[in-house]
C-alpha cells in the first residue's frame, strides 16, 4: 500500500505501517530445572560428634544448568572464615563442609544457598543440619561425701552426680573396690541420671569404694572417660522380716528427642523383702500385656522403649505398678517424644506454571511434636506477609495477581525445635505476548529510506521476530536489524512508489 502525495518541486511517499506485518514467535524452551540441594551426610538432620573429632556435613547439589554460586551459613549468616573448616567440591555434585579437629564454637545450624548463576536471582535454600559436639569434664572434687546408711533389707541410693557433658549416649559404670557392679534384680544403674539403685542391701553390699564412672564413647581415648569420687555405704540393724513394696527409683517425667536416640527406659526400681515386689506396666491406662517391637518387658526395673521409624508415636502417661500380696503402690510419668517435622503435603516437585493476574494457592503442611511453625522463601529469601503474599491456614501461602515479579524458586519450611524439612517448586508466571512497540505509519521522501520499529514481551518471551510486506516475505534489498532485547528495526533503503 503506497500512497503518493505530489508537491511543487518534489514528491512525498507514505508508508502505510499496517502493511507490515510484526509476527512474534514462540519456539519451544529447552526444559530447565531449578537448584537443588540433597542432604546425603547425616541423613537425619543432625550431626553428633565429640570434640576434636573430624566430620563432614555432604549435599548433593543438583540443577540445570549446575549452579554457579554456593554459598554456606551457620545460624543464619553466611560463613566467611574457613579457618577451622574447609568446602570440598572435589566429588562433582557431592559438595562437603569439612571440620578436621570439633570445637564446641562450630556447633550450630548449618545450610546452603545454591544459586544458577552470579547473575540471576534463582537460588534455593537447604535442609538445615544442627550440629551438635559431645564433650565431657571432670568430676568436681568435693572433698568426698558423706557415707549412706541404709537398714539392712532396705534401699540405698548411691549418687553420681556426673560432670558438665552432653552426648546422646552416655554410658554409667560403678566399680566397688576396684571390681565393677553387675545390674541384677535388686541392684541397678540409672540410665538416666547414673545413680547406683541397691534394694535388699545386705552386708556384703558393705563398701568405702564406690565410684562411679561415665563413658561417652565418641570421644576420643583419653578423654572418653572420667571417674567419680569414693562413696562409702554402711548398713546397720538386723534385717526385717517383712518390707512392704517401696519406690526406691520412680518413673520421671521426660522429653524425648527422636532424632537424637531410638530407644529410651522408663524407670522404676522397687524394693521390698523378703521378695521383691511384682511390677506391672500401663500406658494411658492401658496395660502393657506382652513385649512388641515397641515394649520390653524383659528387664524388672525399667521398661525400655522404642520409637517406630514410621506410625505411631508412643508418647504418653507410663504408670509403674508395684505390688505383693498385701500392698499395691505405683508412680506415673508423662513421656512426650518429640519429633521434627514430616511433611503430609509438600509444594510439586516440578515446576508450576500459572498465567498472569491469576491466584495461586500454595499448601504446605507438616506433622511433629511440638507443632511445627513455617517459613515460606523465594529465591532463598524469607517472604514477609503483604499485599500479595498472604499465609493461610498455618503452613499455606497464597500469592495474588501473579506477575512476572513472581517468577522463582518458592520454598516452604516447616520447623520446631527439634529440626526441620523443606519442599521446593518452581513457580514460572505465563504472560501473553504482546506489543511493548507498535510499527507508526511514517511519511518519508520518495527515494529517502523508511524505518519501522517493533518491540514484543511476554513470559515465555518471544524467541524469534518475523516481518511481512503486503503479506509477503520482504524482498531482498530490505534491511532487519535486532536492536535489543526483542525489538527489532524493519528498513526500507530507497522508498519507490
Amino acid at each position: 500500500g503506497i500512497n503518493a502525495e505530489y508537491g511543487e518541486n518534489q514528491s512525498r511517499i507514505m508508508l502505510e505501517s499496517a502493511v507490515l506485518l510484526f509476527i512474534l514467535v514462540i519456539l519451544a524452551h529447552g526444559t530447565s530445572t531449578w537448584p537443588s540441594t540433597r542432604l546425603i551426610y547425616p541423613p537425619s538432620g543432625i550431626l553428633i560428634q565429640g570434640v576434636g573429632r573430624a566430620t563432614n556435613i555432604t549435599f548433593d547439589v543438583t540443577g540445570t544448568p549446575f549452579p554457579e554460586e554456593r554459598k554456606w551459613y551457620k545460624d543464619g549468616e553466611e560463613i566467611t572464615d574457613f579457618s577451622n573448616m574447609n568446602v570440598d567440591e572435589s566429588l562433582g555434585n557431592l559438595i562437603s563442609l569439612k571440620f578436621n579437629s570439633l570445637a564446641k564454637a562450630n556447633e550450630g545450624v548449618y545450610y546452603m544457598i545454591v544459586r544458577e548463576s552470579k547473575n540471576t536471582q534463582e537460588a534455593s535454600k537447604s535442609l538445615e543440619v544442627r550440629l551438635k559436639v559431645s564433650f565431657l569434664e571432670a568430676f568436681q572434687d568435693n572433698g568426698g561425701t558423706d557415707p549412706i546408711t541404709v537398714q539392712l533389707g532396705g534401699y540405698a541410693v548411691l549418687p553420681c552426680n556426673p560432670p558438665r557433658y552432653f552426648a546422646t549416649t552416655p554410658k554409667f559404670e560403678w566399680h566397688k573396690g576396684g571390681t565393677k557392679v553387675l545390674e541384677s534384680d535388686s541392684v541397678y544403674i540409672s540410665d538416666i541420671t547414673g545413680d547406683l539403685v541397691i534394694m535388699q542391701v545386705a552386708p556384703n553390699h558393705y563398701s568405702a569404694d564406690y565410684r562411679c564412672s561415665i563413658i561417652i564413647d565418641s570421644l576420643r581415648d583419653g578423654e572418653k572417660l572420667k571417674q567419680g569420687p569414693p562413696i562409702s555405704l554402711i548398713a546397720t540393724g538386723s534385717a526385717a522380716s517383712y518390707v512392704p513394696p517401696e519406690m526406691a527409683l520412680a518413673p520421671q517425667d521426660r522429653s524425648i528427642d527422636a532424632q537424637m536416640i531410638e530407644t529410651f527406659r522408663v524407670e522404676c526400681a522397687v524394693n521390698g523383702y523378703p521378695a521383691l515386689p511384682s511390677i506391672r506396666w500401663f500406658k494411658d491406662n492401658i496395660k502393657i500385656t506382652a513385649s512388641s517391637m515397641i515394649y520390653d518387658l524383659q528387664k524388672r526395673n525399667y521398661l525400655q522403649i522404642t520409637i517406630p521409624r514410621r506410625g505411631g508415636n508412643p508418647s504418653g502417661q507410663y504408670r509403674c505398678e508395684a505390688f505383693d500380696s498385701t500392698r499395691t503402690i505405683s508412680r506415673s510419668a508423662n513421656i512426650v517424644i518429640q519429633t521434627k517435622p514430616i511433611l503430609t503435603t509438600g509444594l510439586p516437585d516440578a515446576e508450576v506454571k500459572k498465567a498472569a493476574e491469576s491466584t495461586l494457592d500454595l499448601s504446605c503442611e507438616a506433622d511433629s511434636i511440638p507443632s511445627p511453625s513455617y517459613r515460606w522463601y523465594r529465591n532463598a529469601v524469607e517472604i514477609i506477609p503483604d499485599d500479595i503474599h498472604r499465609f493461610v491456614d498455618g503452613g499455606n501461602l497464597t500469592i495474588i495477581n501473579l506477575s512476572a515479579q513472581s517468577r522463582g524458586v518458592y520454598q516452604c519450611e516447616a520447623h520446631n525445635t527439634i529440626g526441620s524439612t523443606i519442599s521446593s517448586s518452581m513457580i514460572r508466571v505465563q504472560e501473553r505476548l504482546t506489543f511493548v512497540i507498535r510499527p507508526q505509519d511514517v511519511e518519508v521522501f520518495l527515494g529517502r529510506a523508511a524505518t519501522f520499529n517493533c518491540q514484543g514481551m511476554g513470559n515465555p518471551g518471544p524467541t524469534s521476530l518475523r516481518w511481512e510486506f503486503n503479506g509477503q516475505t520482504p524482498p531482498d534489498n530490505h534491511e532487519f536489524t535486532n536492536t535489543m532485547e526483542n525489538q527489532d528495526t524493519y528498513t526500507i533503503p530507497r522508498t519507490l512508489r
